[in-house]
């Protein structure tokens, strides 16, 4: 059955629409569940602008789809990537089947099956989303373009829009989108436009470089700049937070942010088939809040992107739109918020629970100790089935530099409280932030072996300086001299840095190195369990608690 979420009709109109708004997300990104922006733009364009349709199209999934299909009907594998070779071919393809429902007994019961076709998901997505020095050729001309990006711009043109958005959210995305904004510059003359969280401070730039891929770029939220632009494109001058350029200068304009995020509506994910993704069952993407209610992280820069805003969306907007989604028989969630706080997390659980709905869901949260045992295991009453905390460290006067806003033992009452109340616990971790010692750093493996009965899965890594965060605004507090910019700036690449005191980068990562087998070492199911947030959601829900906890040789090391 394919599920169909369709949202009440539009304002009454008295004429269909005449124009088409075609809105694309490009590939390569995971495609375990629909992409969320482009279908929030489309519930709220429906909406408000009555004289243009809006089709939203995921050329991400598809893109998967051809090249797993190109790879099945015998095209070559990396052998390098794949040295199984006729043998990786046959584990795809029942890799695809079972993540798509086909095989449930290898998916929810045989986890030596399902890691393995993890790992063999994994190698394509890294090979696929690795192809972006190929496309850089390719967008200089080079080299020939793809011809699967010919196909995707065809397939857009085809559908006879009178203007193109392309959603840009990820790095891995950012040169498959500028080869196709090129080819679909080249085939059409509408205007393209490109917008998305990838865009803090990037718009001019990449307006400036990519002339012949965009007409302009929208920073900040899409609904009112689209809906401006839609209805009068004669005056860009007029639209929040459009980039454009005229007569040769560029001109940028503030964005906007709004505050009553009711005003928004619902998502309408009615053009995609939500069976297509790799989750056995749906997982549909849903926000309760934009922005970080925090936002002084010294290493973050994600809530950039909403503007330096916190706003909250009414309970009985987020339970209604919920009730839509099981009533069309849709019930696993991944809220995708920057974090829920403790606040708003009461209130939406009990807002699920006297709705009555029957729904599973994770969701992103920072452990303080406003988690008590009774909030979480109402959390865990209206269901949520795991989170994922922000930890990043076991040591204090790491998080108190980081400004994190929390407590090594709070940490640990929280992650006790959450297990008890049989929610599951991913957490993440960073490696050698500046000036952190060797025994800082061991502290966090202390704290997370401490815990291993109650945590789940460790998602880590080690220590990236990006530009506009606060580290980077302020290096003489945190005692960091910043050198030159790593890669190239559309991938949104990190700065070299030098610190004063503690392990140096080289040193950090290989510790982290060194660790990584006990880091991997949580999870009871798989290791792959925190690359697949979604699957994660659908295994947990099946076993419960019954997943045997176990202690890997590599743990008996942490003293």
């Amino acid at each position: 059955m394919k599920h169909c979420l369709n949202r009440p009709e539009p304002e009454i109109m008295t004429s269909p629409p005449s124009h088409k708004l075609v809105l694309a997300f490009p590939p390569f990104a995971m495609a375990t569940s629909p992409p969320l922006g482009i279908c929030a733009l489309k519930g709220y364009l429906q909406k408000k602008v009555a004289t243009w349709s809006v089709q939203t199209i995921d050329l991400n999934l598809s893109a998967q789809e051809e090249i797993l299909n190109a790879m099945l009907r015998g095209g070559a594998l990396d052998n390098q990537t794949f040295p199984e070779g006729i043998l990786a071919e046959i584990g795809l393809a029942r890799a695809l089947e079972t993540f798509r429902g086909a095989h449930p007994q290898d998916f929810f019961d045989r986890p030596d099956r399902y890691s393995a076709y993890a790992d063999l998901f994994l190698r394509f997505y890294a090979t696929a989303s690795s192809s972006g020095l190929s496309l850089e050729k390719a967008y200089r001309e080079e080299i020939p373009m793809p011809p699967l990006l010919q196909q995707q711009a065809a397939r857009i043109c085809a559908l006879n829009p009178n203007m193109i958005g392309i959603s840009l959210c990820y790095s891995q995305q950012v040169w498959w989108a500028i080869c196709l904004g090129k080819i679909l510059k080249e085939m059409t003359k509408v205007p393209v436009i490109f917008g998305g969280s990838f865009f803090v401070n990037e718009a001019e730039r990449f307006l400036t470089e990519h002339q012949d891929a965009c007409d302009g770029v929208v920073t900040g939220e899409g609904e009112h700049a689209l809906a401006a632009l839609l209805l009068d494109s004669s005056h860009p001058e007029n639209v929040p937070g459009f980039s454009f350029i005229r007569d040769g200068a560029i001109i940028s304009n503030p964005p906007s942010f709004e505050k009553d995020l009711d005003v928004l509506g619902a998502p309408d994910y009615s053009d995609l088939n939500l069976n297509a993704y790799f989750s056995p069952v749906p997982v549909v993407p849903i926000l309760s809040s934009r922005g970080c209610y925090w936002r002084r992280c010294a290493f973050c820069v994600h809530y950039r992107s909403a503007g330096m805003t916190y706003r909250l969306r009414s309970i009985e907007a987020i339970t209604t739109e919920l009730r839509s989604y099981v009533d069309a028989g849709i019930s696993h969630f991944a809220f995708v918020d920057e974090m829920i706080s403790p606040t708003l997390f009461k209130r939406l659980a009990d807002g699920i629970i006297e709705k009555g709905l029957n729904i599973s869901y994770y969701a992103l949260a920072k452990p303080v100790r406003q988690f008590s045992q009774t909030l979480l295991q109402k959390i865990a009453t209206s269901g949520c089935h795991y989170l994922l905390w922000g930890v990043e460290s076991g040591n204090q006067r790491i998080l108190d530099l980081m400004d994190k806003g929390t407590k090594v033992q709070d940490v640990s009452t929280v992650l006790n409280s959450a297990y008890a109340a049989g929610i599951r616990n991913h957490v993440y971790i960073i490696a050698g932030f500046p000036s952190e010692t060797r025994e800082e750093f061991l502290d966090t493996l202390r704290f997370l072996e401490d815990h291993r009965h109650a945590i789940d899965a460790v998602h880590r890594g080690t220590f990236t300086l990006a530009s506009g965060s606060p580290i980077f605004d302020n290096p003489e507090r945190f005692q960091i001299k910043i050198g030159s910019q790593r890669g190239d700036w559309r991938t949104r690449s990190s700065y070299n840095y030098e610190c004063a005191v503690g392990l140096t980068g080289e040193e950090a990562q290989q510790l982290f190195v060194q660790a990584l087998p006990f880091l991997r070492g949580f999870n009871p199911f798989s290791r792959y369990m925190g690359n697949f947030r979604d699957h994660a959601l659908l295994i947990y829900e099946r076993h419960g608690q019954k997943l045997a906890k176990h202690r890997s040789p590599a743990n008996a090391a942490i003293k």
